[in-house]
């Protein structure tokens, strides 16, 4: 990232561009941040001690999941083999038949016993309870089908892991994922008989949220929340939202007058934003005393790519494919701040559309509420990391989001 040239400062800007960028390296650094890895533990513990740095009074919310360790993901045919990530909330295991390949959105009659490879249309897959997936895993087992492996073709061109429900099984017959490049290989003829393998250990792991309180008397409390964990690096994510919390939240705490302030670092993210829900199932601020909450959700400011010939070069501008959510009471100030940044400049209204744990904040009442979320190329896949973020990217978040706070809280004084 050193080849970077940081963006001209913005009046009241929050951050260096080097502190930005020593969060962004620091993340990279501890690797995978599935729920309950030792990424996810190191970058809760991270978040502590800079809290604590700050003043705050920390705590963690603890609670329990599931740790899913694959050792074997394939589908296997005479001749050749491609790997599969398996998906945690569906049924593991061994299964043999004909392999029949349809797209996803075709409800042709299937072979009973059959292993179903579908086509998914190009598009940033996220999650499997998006309706798209569910009704066509849902169609292909009524339909016979005994294993599902769903081609994840999207912009990135590799396998995307989905982000599962919140409790029970997402599908009812064993779900795989498999990248569209290795999709090339999969013989050309339906038929062919081939053996779907998923071999999973589940195990209950204790996880924990980060919740740190600056309490001034004020009576009224400033939240912000971002979640951590996230498949593989997650550096687009999660870590370039994460850099623009740090500095947002050291800010607040320096600058920001006349309210509490709650700081909450949210894990279980990809397993139906459970630590979330565990938060405000528990003893979270109560809706009257809330002044605002801020979430910073994921690919909040990761770097979009040129397409060339034989590959991509990286752009100095966002991946504008995100967006930012708040209360209606909000707009004008949210165009305001964000006028010029790709994707955030055409805010809207919160109960028009919040994506992740963004919504269930909306959901539980809170109001005034800002929210950004997204999904850019490398979404959930494994090469996003490093080369996909920019220091500078995660500062000018933090900077214009901090002119938002701004101008919410003087609204309600």
């Amino acid at each position: 990232m050193s080849g970077h040239t940081p963006a001209p400062a913005r009046t009241g800007t929050v951050g260096a561009f080097g502190r930005a960028e020593e969060a962004l390296l620091r993340f990279c650094r501890l690797g995978d941040k599935r729920t309950g890895g030792s990424g996810d533990a190191a970058v809760g513990a991270w978040i502590e001690e800079d809290l604590s740095r700050l003043g705050f009074r920390v705590a963690r919310e603890t609670f329990t999941t599931t740790w899913s360790q694959e050792s074997t993901a394939s589908l296997a045919w005479a001749g050749g083999a491609v790997p599969l990530v398996g998906h945690p909330a569906s049924p593991a295991g061994k299964v043999v038949g004909p392999m029949v390949r349809q797209a996803a959105e075709a409800m042709a009659p299937g072979s009973a016993g059959a292993i179903a490879v579908l086509d998914l249309p190009h598009a940033r897959w996220s999650s499997a309870r998006d309706s798209r997936i569910q009704d066509c895993v849902r169609s292909a087992a009524d339909r016979g089908a005994e294993a599902v492996v769903l081609v994840t073709h999207g912009p990135s061109g590799l396998a995307v892991p989905l982000n599962t429900g919140l409790v029970g099984d997402d599908f009812t017959v064993p779900v795989a994922v498999l990248s569209p490049r290795e999709a090339v290989s999969l013989p050309t003829k339906d038929g062919a008989e081939a053996t779907f393998h998923v071999v999973r250990d589940d195990a209950p792991r204790e996880v924990f949220n980060v919740v740190g309180r600056l309490d001034r008397g004020a009576g009224r409390t400033l939240i912000l929340s971002t979640p951590r964990s996230g498949w593989s690096i997650c550096a687009g994510e999660r870590g370039s939202g994460l850099a623009a919390w740090l500095l947002l939240v050291e800010e607040v705490a320096r600058s920001v007058a006349g309210v509490d302030i709650l700081a909450i670092s949210t894990t279980a993210h990809e397993l139906g934003y459970a630590g979330m829900g565990v938060h405000l199932s528990g003893e979270p601020t109560p809706v009257d005393r809330a002044a605002l909450w801020v979430h910073i959700g994921a690919n909040a400011a990761t770097r979009d790519w040129r397409e060339v010939p034989g590959g991509l070069t990286p752009l100095p501008s966002a991946d504008p494919q995100r967006f930012l959510a708040v209360s209606a009471s909000l707009l004008p100030a949210a165009r305001a701040a964000f006028a010029g940044s790709p994707g955030l400049e055409v805010p809207h209204d919160v109960y028009q559309g919040a994506g992740g744990e963004l919504g269930d904040i909306a959901a539980a009442g809170y109001g005034p509420v800002v929210g950004v979320f997204g999904a850019h190329r490398f979404h959930h896949t494994e090469a996003d990391d490093l080369s996909c973020v920019s220091p500078d990217l995660s500062v000018d978040l933090a900077d214009r989001m901090l002119q938002l706070i701004r101008s919410a809280l003087s609204r309600a004084d």
